[in-house]
């Protein structure tokens, strides 16, 4: 079962933090970091977008509970599979919805080669 950890990357500390913290509790995949690196979203393996607080100092590593936000359409067997993406502030989602879907969201067409269909 693939689980979701975090560890430092090429830290800028003269004394870093080392460790390898797990993240998901029960499993979980596709990792995506809120823009100022304080939220961590996943997919657990039910298809629930999940999301954990962080805060991340010199010395230090403290993690929330991950808690879910909503059922998702994505997959969660593809780790390398982008089946959605936050926007940076992490309060909106880019990801795939069911066709047809009744939730009150308007649909967004969008047209590729549309030049030509263009009269000159």
């Amino acid at each position: 079962m693939s689980q979701v950890y975090v560890q430092p990357f090429a830290p800028g500390w003269q004394t870093p933090i080392v460790g390898k913290w797990q993240i998901s509790t029960a499993g979980g995949s596709q990792p995506r970091w809120r823009g100022d690196g304080r939220e961590l979203f996943y997919l657990a393996l039910n298809r629930k977008l999940m999301t954990v607080d962080l805060n991340a100092g010199a010395t230090s590593f403290e993690r929330g509970t991950p808690q879910p936000l909503f059922d998702s359409l994505s997959d969660v067997s593809g780790f390398f599979s982008m089946g959605y993406a936050p926007s940076a502030d992490g309060k909106r989602f880019l990801m795939p919805v069911r066709q047809g879907a009744d939730d009150g969201v308007a649909a967004l067409t969008v047209v590729v080669n549309w030049l030509v269909s263009v009269k000159r």
